[in-house]
């Protein structure tokens, strides 16, 4: 269940990022570019932890 709550996560950051961007980018260009690459990048680390918890195991989880 928690992994299906942090992949909806991630796509949902992913489309908030797509849509401030497009809003943004005609007012200022330089804070725009600014502001674009900081929410690709959450955007990219949230996804990043959603596949690792995707492809984590039961076995993983009781070694730690």
């Amino acid at each position: 269940m928690f992994n299906l709550v942090a992949s909806l996560l991630a796509i949902v950051s992913v489309i908030i990022c797509v849509v401030h961007v497009s809003r943004i980018s005609d007012v200022d260009v330089g804070w725009g570019w600014i502001i674009w690459s900081a929410g690709i990048m959450f955007s990219l680390g949230v996804v990043r932890f959603a596949w690792e918890l995707t492809l984590r195991t039961p076995d993983e989880d009781a070694d730690e």
